[in-house]
């Protein structure tokens, strides 16, 4: 099993780094890389040159450079905390009985295929080991690959239970019975209570979760769906041509998507104003980007940023649809 495993793992990287290649070569506006990245990459002690290579850029993303600060910054004080959260959350998304499942189905592999009790139970230390070194405030998005194994781990109890009382029963009729009784049991105690509060926004389509879900900072919270796509079409139908705006990191791929999927403006680009979160002061290599394009192309930012006055700019209030913008002259 080793060759075509190790075969289709390397097929995969390669189709991953020729999928980045194709995607840096034609260098799209909009990428991640030219959105968060440029030109604010003297935040983490980069020149320009440092990332003027294919391969510079692949390992810039692959090594998430941009949240390393985030990242093991005081295991001892931020590991208990995080795993507190974890498991403070942990009934809201798969429920105790759910969980108490998942333990059987670990303990009744490691008796009968301990290699892959193994595998579950390496996987999920690394998991839980990666997420709760990363300080994160919107963690539990990374929660849900472990969500997802400890799923899988609960399969495997409740299947053991089934061949359990299979054997218990040898009816052919009474025994599917019984094991149907207990598969619905199992979804009525342990799966029913987490997605009932919920129906009602699945068939809504809505975003809109209860506030102990703590979606805070996403538009999608304030808004709504329909309200972020109206107010991102409005806004950018308004920006003067060949525009370049400075915004929140959760605004900027709304605006592309209005601007140059919906409307062909793809003369309009949008970057992110903070880049490093630790960080709440603009980089240093922002000015001379801004000068060097101030007579050609109108700047706006959507908050009053002090450190471009010092650098001796004015800032203009503008309203562009509803929204209060600083041009830059």
């Amino acid at each position: 099993m080793w060759r075509p495993a190790l075969l289709g793992a390397f097929l995969g990287v390669v189709l991953m780094v020729c999928a980045f290649l194709a995607l840096d070569w034609h260098n799209p506006v909009a990428s991640y890389f030219n959105t968060s990245f440029l030109p604010a990459y003297s935040a983490w002690g980069f020149q320009a040159s440092d990332v003027d290579s294919p391969f510079e850029r692949l390992a810039f993303d692959l090594s998430g450079r941009q949240f390393h600060s985030l990242m093991f910054a005081d295991p001892r004080q931020v590991m208990p905390r995080l795993a507190a959260e974890y498991w403070h959350r942990l009934p809201g998304e798969l429920s105790w009985w759910l969980v108490g499942l998942a333990g059987l189905g670990l303990a009744s592999l490691i008796v009968r295929r301990w290699r892959v009790a193994l595998l579950f139970f390496l996987a999920l230390a690394v998991h839980w080991g990666y997420t709760f070194n990363y300080d994160l405030w919107d963690l539990y998005v990374f929660f849900i690959p472990g969500y997802c194994m400890l799923a899988t781990l609960a399969s495997a109890g409740l299947g053991w239970l089934l061949d359990g009382l299979g054997r218990l029963i040898p009816q052919r009729v009474g025994r599917l019975m019984a094991e149907a009784v207990l598969a619905v049991a199992a979804l009525a105690v342990g799966v029913w209570p987490v997605f009932a509060p919920r129906l009602e926004m699945v068939r809504a389509g809505s975003p809109d979760f209860p506030a102990d879900d703590r979606f805070n900072g996403y538009p999608a919270d304030d808004y709504g769906m329909n309200g972020v796509h109206q107010e991102a079409t409005t806004f950018v139908r308004w920006l003067d041509p060949d525009a370049i705006v400075f915004t929140d990191w959760y605004w900027a791929y709304p605006f592309y998507y209005a601007a140059h999927v919906e409307q062909g403006r793809t003369d309009l680009v949008f970057l992110e104003t903070i880049p490093q979160m630790e960080n709440n002061r603009l980089p240093d290599s922002f000015m001379p980007y801004i000068r060097e394009r101030l007579r050609q192309q109108p700047i706006y930012f959507s908050e009053r940023r002090p450190e471009l006055v010092k650098a001796g700019f004015t800032l203009i209030p503008t309203h562009i649809g509803s929204r209060l913008l600083y041009r830059v002259q």
